[in-house]
């Protein structure tokens, strides 16, 4: 990995003093647990205040103090007692702290470290109760260039810089911080380690160790081939889904539906549901959520006889019971499809008993009445607005495939009655099968791209440093979108070629699981490919209600070529700050190869774990157990080394 020869690594100035420092509530939640909040006043722009703090305008920035109950009975016995303190970094970007329910599962095992450890949940700047970024706030900042500027202050060195500004405000001098960070988390943890090595004890990753110089478009194509991975996966474990996705896709191609909190669900919005692919329970969220599109639909609904009697004569012609749609799991034997230089392993139907399950039925950062079983930083997410915008079909969502244009209605139309797999959209009398409000609903809980600004619009920039040409990245410049047209994933995500069974007779191996009713023999149906954590243009044109009106500030910042640098690679080359990561092997969102090569730079001071059983959420669905194991790795390699 080459360094950035020439340029000043980190452009932020280094943080030297403590900032105004309030102390608010404290309260006492089950199992002994706590909370004290703190709010700090902290400079908006650090590099215009340099460093001090004294240079204003200035923001709040708001973090939650855990501890358990007999830490206070201990300082109160001794007031000179210093506890251990570890900073917990979210992933992102965009989403604040979790708001604990209790002190289970990987709180409990942070808590009881070495007897009564205190913890530290920051909301990041931009989330939570730290100066939260909303659409009609940023409106209020002016124009599209001024609101773009604002947005880019809050990126993970401004983050940093603020961590910083708190541990000098709340922890006794000299003392250090313990840190966490949770995917884009450990992000900003990493670039802590840059700047700020002094001030940190050790660090453990969980699903964050990121790319050193990779550009966006290097991310996205290791995602984009572990989502191929993802949705084959999907798919074997959910063949009966096929059918059901295209008929949903075939309904939004002629019209996109309306969203009960304002938007439009085109196809291409549809499709972003496989953003919870990647996690310990993802499939089985969306599987869940599919189920629900169609409830009243009468391909097999106790209304239909004629279904009924179909169903009771097939089975008493076979003692094996009524012939499956589609082949079973249990019968299926797929192979690894080529895609590339890191080409997935040979694929197979994830088995249920192997999932990862928490030690609690009711673990932190999830919501206890959510019947999809969605993350909490998903589901609870506030739609504030119900503007309904105008149809998106204009030449970037046409192209885009989202849906709405004259003439991807009339495609559609021409091939929907084969494509769909069972002759046709389905009706009930003369009325057309449409997408229940219940399905919608949850639509709208499992995506977070509209109540959360700073994950659309910032989210390619967390892999943008320094000018291109200059040795760094420059500009994202869309790059997820431009990667998906690319030969290599064009032929997998061009839902119009599939709806089209353009590939219906070659289709790999581990794909042929629904034999295709129309077409020459040995056709399948295409199974139509959900995308992931990716942001599109096409989102700010209209499908998300209030996104449109920031449609010109994404774009600034896509088009942006000039980023602060956000890894200082001769300071990282074997850090003195102790690290431990958990990689997961077959992780969708942060790919494997780049955390081990960011490892080894470390050198031998960061151990890695790479876990083949647990997914990106292991935290959330394994916290306790996964923090147990780094723990002792770092406990082991620091008694080693030190």
């Amino acid at each position: 990995v080459e360094s950035q020869a020439g340029c000043d690594p980190l452009g932020l100035p280094l943080v030297a003093a403590a900032v105004p420092h309030r102390v608010g509530d404290t309260v006492e939640l089950p199992g002994g647990v706590k909370c004290t909040d703190h709010f700090f006043r902290v400079p908006l722009d650090w590099a215009a205040a340099g460093g001090g703090g004294a240079a204003g305008p200035y923001i709040t920035v708001f973090a939650r103090e855990v501890r358990l109950r007999q830490v206070d009975a201990e300082k109160l016995a001794d007031p000179t007692k210093v506890m251990p303190a570890m900073l917990y970094l979210q992933g992102g970007p965009g989403f604040p702290s979790p708001r604990l329910l209790g002190s289970g599962g990987w709180v409990r095992r942070l808590l009881s470290e070495e007897g009564g450890q205190v913890l530290y949940l920051l909301d990041q700047r931009g989330t939570g109760r730290s100066a939260l970024i909303t659409p009609e706030g940023l409106l209020a900042r002016g124009d599209a260039r001024a609101q773009a500027d604002y947005l880019k202050l809050f990126r993970a060195d401004s983050i940093v810089s603020d961590c910083e500004a708190v541990r000098r405000s709340v922890l006794p001098a000299g003392q250090r911080w313990r840190a966490l960070g949770q995917s884009f988390g450990g992000f900003c943890l990493l670039h802590y380690i840059s700047k700020y090595p002094a001030s940190l004890e050790y660090g453990i990753f969980t699903g964050g160790l990121p790319p050193l110089r990779a550009s966006a478009r290097d991310v996205y194509r290791c995602t984009f081939r572990k989502l191929i991975d993802r949705n084959t996966r999907f798919y074997n474990r959910y063949p009966m889904d096929i059918v059901r996705v295209r008929r949903i896709v075939a309904i939004l191609a002629e019209a996109p539906q309306p969203m009960p909190y304002g938007g439009l669900l085109t196809v291409m919005r549809f499709l972003q549901l496989g953003l919870v692919l990647g996690g310990g329970s993802g499939m089985e969220e969306l599987h869940n959520l599919l189920e629900w599109a169609f409830p009243g639909d009468s391909s097999f609904a106790a209304s239909d006889e004629a279904n009924w009697e179909g169903a009771n004569g097939a089975a008493a012609e076979s003692k094996a019971g009524p012939l499956p749609v589609s082949r079973r799991s249990a019968d299926m034997n797929p192979k690894a499809i080529e895609t590339g230089v890191h080409s997935p392993e040979p694929l197979a139907a994830k088995p249920v008993e192997e999932q990862v399950s928490g030690e609690d039925s009711l673990k932190e950062g999830q919501e206890a009445n959510n019947p999809f079983g969605i993350l909490q930083s998903l589901g609870s997410s506030l739609r504030q607005f119900g503007t309904r915008p105008k149809n998106d079909g204009d030449e970037r969502a046409a192209a885009s495939g989202g849906g709405g244009g004259d003439s991807d209605i009339a495609e559609t139309n021409r091939h929907q009655s084969g494509a769909l797999g069972r002759g046709g959209e389905r009706r009930h009398g003369d009325a057309a099968m449409r997408l229940s409000r219940l399905f919608l609903r949850g639509v709208d809980i499992m995506q977070a791209w509209e109540s959360n600004p700073l994950y659309s619009i910032l989210h390619e920039s967390i892999y943008c440093q320094g000018r291109q040409g200059a040795g760094g990245t420059g500009a994202s410049a869309w790059a997820a979108w431009n990667v998906m047209h690319e030969p290599e994933f064009d032929q997998f995500f061009n839902w119009r070629d599939a709806m089209d069974n353009k590939h219906a007779t070659d289709l790999p191996p581990a794909l042929q699981l629904v034999p295709g009713p129309m077409g020459p023999p040995g056709a399948f149906l295409q199974p139509i490919f959900f995308t992931g954590e990716m942001v599109f243009p096409w989102m700010f044109e209209g499908s998300y209600g209030t996104m449109a009106c920031l449609r010109e500030t994404a774009e600034l910042i896509a088009q942006e070529e000039n980023w602060s640098w956000l890894y200082d690679v001769e300071t990282l080359k074997d850090t003195g700050v102790h690290a431990a990561a958990a990689v997961f092997h077959d992780d969708m969102y942060v790919d494997r190869v780049y955390s081990e090569e960011t490892a080894k730079v470390m050198g031998a001071r960061c151990k890695v774990w790479v876990s083949r059983k647990h997914e990106h959420s292991a935290l959330r669905d394994d916290g306790y157990s996964v923090l147990e194991r780094l723990l002792h790795m770092l406990n082991k390699n620091m008694e080693e080394i030190d």
